[in-house]
């Protein structure tokens, strides 16, 4: 049996979906192929375990500040990979560990600083998202002229960095659209295979939402920590939400389910119908109260975890065209896209005012997602690649 060296920045607890969730799975299914180590970063007390080794980041390192960006100038790195470089790092620890491997498996690009150039093994990079499409991304959207022209700099930086990682990996694993991203962008030399980033599928063993029982309540899952996800929901709310509520007599609430600071619970208190329910013991439960399933993303990449998972659980999705990437979506079949205002609140607003319209698009949702997104299909088809 191989050894495997699994490297990821944190580790996959307190699971409510995204790319941990997805962290996750691998973990378990690598676990019954090989045998493996773990290495994480932590925002606590390291744990020390035989088959674990955890190092603590710097907590002011780690804030997204101006003087952190000016120390990734300095160090020649960008933002994202300084942010993560620990202080307290045992490099000689990381490199037993390193050698004792037959395969590397990195998952993110941040964490490809920690591969020593001297292993000799096999590297495996896994792309959660094609990172600088998303600075990109951001940029376009950026008021400030000055913070759009720094956000396209550091943009620059980051795929850089990518691309150096990817092409000195033996396989590089993405979703098709940060594929498609990455070479269009000069990465094709390096070597890619397709992975997909799916959701919890035991949701498709749940009975489907009763949506003439359910009040008007929207759902959204994702960790607020997560700019991409932060940014959609104010998006939607600054945008949206005042027209939805004036709809529905203020009888339409949003619910949101993932991790959410204490701050950002504060900020959106302003807005009436909000309620922030954090991480929750039973997903099915929390989503079951759900009549729309929102993904209204601004800028991101890579294929979105929380629509799969919405899919699974046959809920009609309104999401944006970024949102839908990746994902076998059609526009009024299975799912419904709007990426201006006026179109998003439109398309909500008919779900909510006919419940066959949500059973149909959910469960068109339900059946597409059952079809092309097999997990058991995809951790397969990975091991193979991985084994070549």
């Amino acid at each position: 049996m191989k050894k495997m060296l699994f490297i990821s920045p944190r580790e996959p607890v307190n699971v409510a979906g995204g790319g941990l969730y997805k962290t996750k799975r691998l973990l378990a299914y690598f676990c019954e192929k090989f045998q493996v180590k773990e290495f994480y970063l932590t925002e606590s007390n390291p744990v020390s375990q035989e088959n674990m080794y955890q190092v603590k980041i710097n907590d002011k390192k780690y804030q997204p500040t101006l003087a952190n960006l000016i120390g990734s100038y300095i160090e020649g790195v960008p933002l994202s990979v300084y942010r993560n470089t620990p202080e307290d790092f045992d490099r000689e620890r990381f490199n037993e560990l390193a050698s004792w491997a037959d395969i590397i498996f990195v998952d993110h690009f941040f964490m490809y600083q920690f591969v020593p150039d001297s292993f000799a093994g096999k590297i495996i990079f896994h792309e959660h998202n094609a990172e600088f499409n998303i600075w990109e991304r951001r940029a376009s959207i950026e008021g400030s002229i000055l913070k759009s022209l720094l956000l396209k700099r550091e943009a620059k930086r980051v795929f850089q960095y990518e691309k150096k990682s990817a092409l000195a990996s033996d396989l590089v694993f993405a979703a098709p659209n940060d594929i498609a991203c990455l070479r269009n962008a000069g990465c094709d030399s390096a070597s890619f295979a397709t992975t997909y980033h799916l959701g919890e599928d035991s949701l498709l063993d749940t009975a489907p939402n009763n949506f003439k029982d359910l009040g008007n309540n929207l759902v959204f899952l994702g960790g607020l920590d997560w700019e991409p996800n932060f940014n959609g929901v104010l998006w939607f709310l600054e945008n949206c939400w005042d027209t939805l509520r004036s709809e529905t007599n203020g009888e339409v609430q949003l619910h949101l389910i993932g991790k959410i600071s204490e701050q950002q619970k504060d900020q959106l208190s302003e807005y009436e119908g909000v309620v922030c329910l954090g991480f929750v013991d039973d997903l099915n439960d929390a989503l079951s109260q759900a009549k729309v399933f929102i993904c209204p993303l601004q800028f991101g990449s890579g294929m979105k975890v929380k629509n799969i998972t919405a899919c699974y659980k046959g809920l009609p999705i309104v999401t944006t065209t970024i949102g839908a990437e990746s994902i076998e979506f059609v526009d009024g079949e299975n799912c419904l896209i709007a990426d201006q205002p006026k179109e998003f609140v439109n398309a909500i607003s008919s779900l909510l005012g006919s419940n066959e319209l949500c059973a149909e698009i959910g469960a068109n949702a339900r059946v597409m997602s059952e079809k092309e997104y097999s997990w058991d299909e995809m951790l397969n088809s990975m091991y193979l690649e991985i084994i070549k």
